[in-house]
């Protein structure tokens, strides 16, 4: 049986079958010296399958660095998946990667295949797909952009969709659309399209919005279902 001492951020269970050792707070398990500490900040070499998902509170002030920054290696490798509160990634994003966070910055590269989700965003070179409100983006490569207020300083080609668009220098094969503002201080590219429409930027995150209305909805629901059946449950063990 592992011996292990404990802070107060967290409490030990004990019963016939197992032990169990509880959080009081959000944040990554971290065990030096036997002793286990819950911290709000992270530091991690590599996300991979040694490491497994990293989960943290998303409603709390959990922030976490990952380290790897050799360019032909990624900080977060194929498939995993990253959500936390506040994340800066020193490198790379691999292919099928998911992160959600709602501050973020990766200073490496975003995978084609890969999905991201931030309220703010710093990213140096994008292929992926990204959602967010306040987006800068150093480099887009093909990438897809949504969100409410885009920066852009070098694009190369992709697709950005948002109410308000900047790009400081546009390359070719590029489609802007956008609700209230398209900006361009440099155009050195062909073949680009260029779209004011307000329906076609509300439909886009109108049709987030019933998603997620329609979610709450459908958890609401479960957990009205689940009560009646704790409750028949309890009334036919209490009968037998």
């Amino acid at each position: 049986i592992p011996q292990f001492k404990i802070k107060d951020d967290v409490f030990k269970r004990e019963d016939e079958d197992r032990i169990r050792y509880i959080s009081n707070k959000n944040g990554y398990v971290y065990i030096k010296e036997g002793v286990i500490i819950i911290k709000d900040e992270l530091e991690i070499n590599q996300i991979s399958l040694r490491t497994g998902d990293v989960r943290g509170g998303e409603n709390s002030d959990v922030k976490l660095e990952i380290k790897e920054s050799n360019f032909l290696k990624e900080a977060i490798r194929d498939g995993m998946v990253v959500e936390t509160t506040e994340l800066l990634v020193k490198g790379n994003i691999g292919n099928g990667a998911k992160v959600k966070a709602k501050k973020l910055k990766i200073e490496g590269q975003t995978h084609r295949h890969s999905k991201i989700l931030s309220f703010d965003a710093d990213i140096n070179i994008h292929k992926g797909s990204l959602k967010g409100k306040n987006i800068l983006i150093h480099r887009l490569e093909g990438g897809i952009v949504e969100g409410d207020n885009i920066h852009i300083l070098q694009a190369i080609s992709g697709k950005v969709i948002g109410k308000k668009i900047k790009i400081d220098l546009m390359g070719s094969h590029l489609t802007l659309i956008s609700s209230e503002l398209i900006e361009i201080e440099t155009l050195k590219g062909s073949e680009n399209r260029f779209i004011i429409d307000e329906n076609l930027v509300t439909k886009k995150w109108g049709d987030i919005e019933k998603m997620e209305n329609r979610i709450k909805e459908l958890e609401i629901d479960f957990r009205k279902k689940k009560e009646i059946f704790s409750i028949r449950l309890c009334m036919l063990v209490h009968r037998s």
